[in-house]
């Protein structure tokens, strides 16, 4: 504190007194940039997991560690904000990951390391969700045989589904993304067995305590589908492709082959892995492009 007093001192005109408050600052700030860094440092190397900013709360003084805190209790949200420009490079940064993204029905049958795995589903847990019923499960199906009797089930179905329940419309609208994946005219799914992973969103119609009673969930569709978009980028931003693939008429069959509840029912299938070698998307014209923003976010 003296050498920089003495500076400081220097600056102002050799008047102590505002030399000394000016050094009290100096050193505050000096030791809140430390502090800042060392948050974000392990070993004097920036952690490469650390948030840009932060979002931290605050316990109540009177919280025991270990115990649900009292109905209606609130903890202080701690927070720190990034400079304007620091966030127009990191939306634009992420928006330009994201705009690369594009839904895949050809994939590679390489393994996904377990631990992206795992941080990828429970980037989805983090989701909001009505009154934080978290009505969702990921089942993560890995074994051969599972997915290849999900497969036979969903292909099945698909067929009555494009003989007879689906309208034209939707058949016609689909056929450019489809055509290269059927056989005769008939669908088939080889990317839920190409993939090495096929996760099965479930939406927990309503939740089933240890006792066996109901749980009322609320906004359970809106909720399932924020967690699901959340699992897509948390996806796409590690570089695993995706598809959302919706199985009508075989949904209950699927949920009793992975024997889960009658409180679950299937939202969507997901094949997960990396994009095959010779992987191929629908080449989309000026009229085929993502909605524009004028027509995407009209301001008031």
């Amino acid at each position: 504190m003296g050498v920089i007093t003495t500076a400081v001192a220097t600056l102002f005109g050799g008047d102590p007194t505002t030399a000394f408050i000016a050094s009290v600052a100096t050193a505050v700030a000096l030791f809140a940039t430390w502090f800042l860094w060392r948050l974000n440092t392990k070993d004097g190397a920036r952690d490469q997991t650390a948030p840009p900013f932060i979002w931290k709360e605050v316990p109540p003084s009177d919280h025991v560690p270990g115990q649900d805190p009292a109905p209606g209790a609130h903890s202080r949200l701690s927070s720190t904000r990034l400079p304007v420009e620091e966030q127009r490079v990191r939306s634009k940064a992420f928006y330009n990951l994201m705009a690369s993204r594009r839904s895949l029905r050809f994939f590679s049958s390489d393994p996904i390391d377990q631990e992206v795995l795992d941080t990828v589903v429970a980037t989805a847990g983090t989701a909001p969700s009505g009154a934080h019923k978290q009505p969702w499960v990921f089942c993560v199906v890995k074994d051969p045989q599972a997915r290849m009797e999900i497969r036979k089930l969903v292909e099945a179905e698909e067929a009555i589904n494009y003989e007879r329940r689906m309208k034209k419309t939707w058949v016609q609208d689909v056929d450019h993304l489809v055509n290269a994946l059927h056989d005769d005219g008939v669908p088939i799914k080889p990317y839920l067995t190409d993939a090495p992973t096929l996760i099965v969103a479930f939406k927990e119609v309503y939740g089933v305590d240890e006792f066996g009673e109901q749980i009322e969930h609320y906004y359970v569709a809106e909720s399932i589908g924020i967690a699901v978009g959340m699992l897509l980028s948390a996806l796409h931003n590690v570089g695993l492709a995706t598809l959302t693939s919706t199985p009508m008429g075989a949904e209950s069959k699927i949920r009793e082959l992975l024997g889960r509840g009658k409180h679950e029912k299937v939202f969507l299938l997901l094949p997960v892995g990396y994009p095959a070698a010779d992987a191929t998307v629908p080449f989309r014209g000026p009229t085929q492009e993502r909605k524009p923003l004028d027509k995407l976010m009209p301001i008031f």
